[in-house]
Order: structure tokens, then sequence, then C-alpha cells
């Protein structure tokens, strides 16, 4: 159990996307697999809507890919 005013603020500091989730846990002193639920209860709010997918306003523009794994032999 935390307050609102602590929940705000983790999810002030995961929207600016800036920091990571364990940088966030660190910062808040919360743990690190309650800012991940709170993280994922904020993306489950912007991405879904009555329970299906929502495509995301904007999109990647550029796909990268791992040179590495190509050298393998990976396609």
């Amino acid at each position: 159990m935390i307050t609102e005013e602590l929940l705000e603020y983790t999810r002030c500091l995961l929207e600016s996307g800036v920091y990571t989730n364990k940088e966030v846990a660190e910062l808040t002193g919360l743990g690190k697999n309650t800012v991940k639920d709170i993280d994922k209860e904020r993306l489950k709010e912007l991405y879904t809507r009555e329970g299906k997918l929502v495509k995301p306003d904007i999109s990647a523009k550029f796909l990268g890919i791992d040179e590495f794994k190509l050298h393998n032999g990976h396609r």
C-alpha cells in the first residue's frame, strides 16, 4: 500500500521516459516489482480500450537490426 501522491510521482517519473524502472525504484524507495506493476498498469491504460489493443498515435520510422546476428546467419 502506497499513498496516492507517491503513486502519481512514480507515474510521472515513468511517463517522462528519462528513468528506467530500476532508477525509479531507487528514487522512490519502492520495490522494483511494485514499480513494474505501476508501469504495466500505466501502459495498459494507454494502449488498451475495453480489453483490446489500440494503435499508438505515433509509430516508429525505422526498425533496427542486430548486425552481429546477421553475421551468424540469422535472417
